[in-house]
């Protein structure tokens, strides 16, 4: 919908007319190709895997939150006589304002063995390195790159304060080792009894949205107009012609930006998982299985906001929340750091997120084709930061929040499942197609 977003007061609350928000300015292209070939040679007791899976993304995002403009009123009469109280605009510092064009390789190599120890006991090892490689960098803001932040060393040995700390043009990633070790044992060697486990690290990306928002949000891309009272110009419903100026003439507000930034070391995700398992065979053709799994971040995504300038106070009325600014009745007012910016958040790993996990189900396998699965799954999952937004600032604002920004500790975690049941029915279809419920 290609019009401002327009509130009108109301009796106990307001109404929205036109483009939300969010949705002002947003526009996503990719492209994504991949490249797979493997391996495969077959010597002895040996079973030899090599090879390369690659991934090649080129993203065009732009995200341009009220660039078609927002006019409040007071209420229905004010809006017949177009008068609002208050109009903002985000407007562009550059051609296509907060536009994310960028690009990322990710190449991947790998070499797995399937080692036949004996007819009962069978080996898997391997290893996989991945290699992100972002040739585009997010814009350099000088500005922000001379202010001395304070943040928690790399080594976590203390607290440091430096200048060369947040570079919003400063985004590379380290090549990520995966090695897995697996086991499959036939305790009797008919198949009836199977023991199996494994342990090894998994890498992965994450969300690219989340990357994007370092390439957007540099505090060069755009600036925001503020008009209230009779400052606000004329109305107006077309968002090529939205006023750039408060009726008083008056220029844009300063801009005050919020900047995303990667920190120098971090790297993509990565995950310790060991599990262990069995599958039985059971009267009337049913096989029960067990599975214990534990799973253990090793570079997770952690986002804090370095602008800050530390705890002012411990609110005793909330079971010692710690408090980054003031709160007083015309609203909240946090301690900078730096008052040419807002919120600095600076996105890098932290480690420790677990689940553990145990499965117990049962398979039947009937005669006409059909097949029938009961399962039952606890599990308990632990986190530091839950993160359900595609923007930055809302993942670290909607996160709940315990202990201090930047190490939270462990908490039940919001896509935390303790308990799931599941059903399966698979059966055979026409024309060698299968078909589930």
């Amino acid at each position: 919908m290609n019009t401002p977003l327009i509130f009108v007061g109301g009796h106990g609350g307001a109404v929205a007319i036109g483009a939300e928000r969010y949705s002002q300015g947003n526009q996503l292209k990719q492209d994504v190709y991949e490249v797979t070939d493997n391996l495969t040679v077959g010597m002895g007791h040996h079973l030899v895997t090599v090879g390369t899976h690659n991934e090649f993304f080129k993203v065009y995002n732009q995200f341009f939150p009220g660039s078609y403009g927002v006019w409040a009123f007071t209420n229905v009469d004010s809006l017949y006589a177009m008068h609002a109280y208050h109009y903002e605009i985000a407007l562009p510092e550059r051609p296509g304002g907060p536009l994310a064009q960028w690009s990322v390789n990710q190449l991947g190599l790998y070499a797995q063995d399937i080692w036949n120890v004996t007819p009962r006991l069978a080996l898997t090892y391997g290893v996989r390195v991945d290699d992100p490689l972002l040739p585009t960098k997010p814009d350099a803001n000088p500005t922000l790159a001379a202010v001395p932040f304070v943040h928690v060393a790399d080594d976590g040995s203390g607290r440091v304060t430096d200048t060369s700390f947040a570079n919003t043009g400063d985004f590379s990633t380290a090549p990520l080792w995966s090695p897995r070790l697996g086991f499959n044992y036939d305790v009797k060697g008919d198949q009836s009894t199977i023991v199996r486990g494994g342990i090894g690290v998994f890498s992965g990306r994450p969300p690219y949205v989340w990357v994007s928002n370092a390439y957007a949000n540099s505090g060069l891309t755009q600036a925001t107009l503020s008009c209230n009272g009779a400052a606000v110009p004329t109305f107006n419903g077309n968002i090529s012609t939205q006023p750039s100026l408060c009726a008083s003439g008056g220029p844009l507000s300063p801009p005050i930006p919020s900047i995303v930034y990667f920190d120098h070391g971090f790297k993509f995700p990565q995950t310790l998982r060991m599990a262990l398992g069995g599958d039985k065979q059971l009267p009337w053709n049913v096989v029960g299985s067990l599975d214990l799994l534990y799973t253990r971040t090793l570079n997770q995504f952690y986002i804090n906001d370095v602008n800050l300038a530390g705890v002012q106070m411990v609110n005793t009325g909330e079971g010692g929340r710690l408090m980054y600014g003031t709160v007083a009745s015309g609203g909240l007012t946090p301690a900078r750091v730096s008052t040419q910016f807002a919120d600095v958040l600076r996105q890098y790993n932290q480690s420790g997120d677990n689940s553990v996990s145990a499965t117990l189900s049962l398979d039947k396998r009937f005669s006409n084709h059909v097949s029938f699965n009961l399962g039952y799954t606890y599990s308990k999952t632990k986190d530091r930061m839950c993160m359900t937004s595609s923007i930055s600032h809302s993942n670290l604002q909607y996160a709940v929040l315990q202990g201090p920004l930047d190490n939270r500790p462990l908490a039940t975690s919001c896509f935390d499942v303790p308990s799931k049941l599941t059903a399966t029915v698979l059966f055979d279809a026409p024309y060698g197609l299968k078909a589930s419920l």
